[in-house]
C-alpha cells in the first residue's frame, strides 16, 4: 500500500517488524508429530480444523501425551496468540486462541503470531489479517499452486496498517459490535429454510383437505 493511501496519523510496516522476538512460528512437521501420537487426553494440538475466519473452533479437539509435549514444547501457543492457517481458502483462517483447560501446541500449517502489544492490539491485527485485502496481497506472492500455501517469510513481509493504539481499540469495539449484528442476522436467516418447509407442508395439507 502506498504512503498516500495511509490515513493521517497511521503508519505501515512489514508484519515481521511488529512482532515479539520469536513471535512467528509454525508447528511441527512430518515425523515430529504423527497421527499415532494422538491420545484421548493430555495436551491440546491446534490444527487447521480449529481455525476459521475470525473464529476458533473449540469443539474439534486433538491431544498428545504430556511426554510427547515435552519434545515439542517450543511450539507452545498460549491464550491471546493469533493463529493463522497457511492455506488460502475462500477466506483467511485466522483466530485468537481462547483460554483452554490444558497447555497447547500448534500443528504444522498453523502459524502462531505474537504482535508487540505496544504497537498492535491483537484483535485489531486479527481483523486486518482476516480481511480480503490480506488474502489478495498474499495471493500475489503465491504462484502456480492449486491450493495456495503461505510461508512464514511471506507473512513477515506482509504490510500491516498501524493505527494509533486508541484508534485500534475503537476499531476493535466497532467491528465486534457490527459482527455481533451480522451473527444475529445469520442465525435468523438459518431458520428461514425450516420456516419455508413448514409453510410448504401447511399449504399442501390445506390443499389436500379442501381448505384452499
Amino acid at each position: 500500500m502506498s504512503d498516500e493511501a495511509v490515513p493521517e496519523g497511521w503508519a505501515s510496516a512489514p508484519l515481521g517488524e511488529l512482532l515479539e522476538p520469536g513471535g512467528l512460528f509454525d508447528g511441527p512437521f512430518g515425523s515430529h508429530l504423527k497421527t499415532s501420537d494422538y491420545t484421548a487426553a493430555g495436551v491440546r494440538v491446534i490444527r487447521l480444523e480449529n481455525l476459521s475466519n475470525l473464529r476458533f473452533v473449540e469443539e474439534k479437539r486433538t491431544y498428545i501425551s504430556k511426554g510427547k509435549y515435552i519434545t515439542l514444547k517450543k511450539h507452545t501457543v498460549v491464550e491471546g496468540d493469533l493463529l493463522f492457517g497457511s492455506f488460502l481458502d475462500d477466506a483467511v483462517r485466522v483466530s485468537m486462541l481462547p483460554a483452554l483447560d490444558t497447555p497447547a501446541i500448534a500443528k504444522a500449517d498453523c502459524f502462531c503470531i505474537r504482535p508487540q502489544r505496544a504497537l498492535l492490539v491483537p484483535r485489531y491485527l486479527m481483523f486486518q489479517l482476516g480481511a480480503n485485502r490480506t488474502k489478495d496481497a498474499l495471493l500475489e506472492e503465491v504462484h502456480g499452486a492449486t491450493r495456495p500455501r503461505v510461508t512464514t517469510r511471506q507473512l513477515r513481509q506482509l504490510e500491516i496498517l498501524i493505527a494509533p493504539l486508541a484508534e485500534q481499540k475503537r476499531i476493535v469495539t466497532k467491528v465486534e459490535e457490527l459482527l455481533a449484528r451480522v451473527n444475529v442476522a445469520r442465525e435468523r436467516l438459518a431458520r428461514v429454510p425450516a420456516i419455508l418447509k413448514r409453510f410448504r407442508q401447511a399449504v399442501l395439507a390445506a390443499a389436500c383437505e379442501g381448505r384452499l
